[in-house]
Parts: structure tokens; sequence; C-alpha cells
């Protein structure tokens, strides 16, 4: 089913812009409610306007943060020797 769902999202996708449509719904065999949850955590943002319901993928951003070595720290004591 999420093969079938992702294939009509692709098909009926207008740029980054998905408009909800029955056909999704019926494809799933769930309520608007529980489909707009669903694309939430698969990463859409459910958006209105003027009357139209539609979905635009927003992916979560992570930020990686990089670890400071800290001169009192032995791990870069170690960085230091010339094995």
């Amino acid at each position: 089913m999420l093969e079938k769902l992702f294939l009509m999202i692709m098909d009926k996708k207008v740029g980054d812009n998905f408009f909800l449509e029955n056909t999704a719904l019926n494809l799933l065999g769930c309520s608007k409610e529980d489909f707009i949850v669903f694309m939430r955590e698969i990463g859409y943002k459910f958006i209105t306007k003027n009357d139209t319901e539609l979905f635009k993928y927003l992916p979560k951003k992570t930020n990686v943060r990089k670890a400071k070595i800290k001169k009192e720290n032995p791990f870069h004591i170690l960085k230091t020797l010339e094995l």
C-alpha cells in the first residue's frame, strides 16, 4: 500500500506540493485526520490555502555538532603524541 501511495504522490505532485485527494484516503482506508498525522510523520507539512488542502515535503533538519576536544582532555594529549 505504501508503495502505491508513494507512486500516487509522485504522479500527482506539483513542484513540492501534493494535493489531498480522496483516492489517497481510500488507498490507505483511513480518515482525513489520520492521513494528515501519517503524512506529518513521513516529513510532509499540511497547508490549507484558499480552500485547497495540500502537503509540502519538508524533511526534518538535524544539526550535527562537532565535539570540541579540550586541552585538558586525555584524548588531546594522545593526539599530540607522535607514535
